[in-house]
């Protein structure tokens, strides 16, 4: 496959574990394509959908996907805290819940609509040039400054009894908005904590993880029969 077939758009879908710039890396090795970017990163404890930008002329025009609404399904443990929100932190705090339903279900739906958030300190947001995980790992704590969100709309899916409770829910939001705090709000509201177990991206825009390459499945095969060239392909 030459540099010019292999330029365009990808949908792939990645598992947990790896990093968005693994996933990026292994595509660049496997078309030799120098340009590789992706439209919003992944932590490494999330999967699901990304979009690939393959060739300059592609990377150029990542930023139309940038700015799409997004939309997650994510697990949430109550009565558990981690220093990352997610499940590959570590644990914070642990406190008993006996909380209603139809009171966690109040204090979900409580975030649909606009707020202001603050970034989690394990996250890629730069501040002063730098990531604020880089900082958090060094033991450097500071102030971050809150950026408006959009939570357009949030479905509960189900409920998990156990010692410590899960909620699975759906959530669809605006760009720049980070599951993990919006979890780790709902759970200080609740006065009982919380963090991410399991989240992933269902959809950028009217993109589908259904219709993502798996990344066990990458090849020049399949990310050559995977490319398109619009955001209306």
């Amino acid at each position: 496959m030459s540099n010019a077939e292999s330029n365009g758009f990808l949908l792939i879908e990645k598992p947990v574990g790896p990093t968005s710039f693994n996933a990026i890396r292994r595509i660049r090795g496997i078309t030799k394509v120098k340009r590789v970017g992706h439209a919003g990163t992944l932590d490494p404890f999330a999967s699901g959908l990304l979009i690939v930008a393959l060739g300059r002329t592609f990377t150029r025009q990542i930023d139309m996907f940038q700015a799409l609404p997004k939309q997650y399904r994510v697990s949430m443990v109550l009565g558990m805290t981690t220093d990352t929100y997610d499940a590959f932190g570590q644990l914070t705090s642990q406190s008993p819940v006996s909380l209603s339903k139809a009171l966690i279900i109040k204090a979900i739906m409580s975030k649909v609509g606009e707020s202001h958030q603050v970034p989690p300190d394990f996250s890629a947001r730069r501040v002063g040039g730098k990531r604020l995980y880089e900082l958090a790992r060094k033991g450097i704590t500071v102030e971050k400054a809150a950026t408006e969100v959009h939570i357009y709309s949030i479905a509960v899916d189900a409920f998990i009894d156990a010692p410590h409770p899960q909620v699975i829910f759906t959530v669809e939001c605006s760009k720049g908005t980070y599951i993990r705090s919006l979890v780790h709000d709902i759970g200080q509201e609740l006065g009982v904590g919380a963090y991410a177990k399991d989240l992933a991206r269902l959809k950028i825009g009217e993109f589908d993880v259904a219709n993502a390459i798996g990344y066990g499945e990458l090849s020049l095969d399949t990310i050559q029969k995977g490319l398109f060239n619009t955001a209306h392909d």
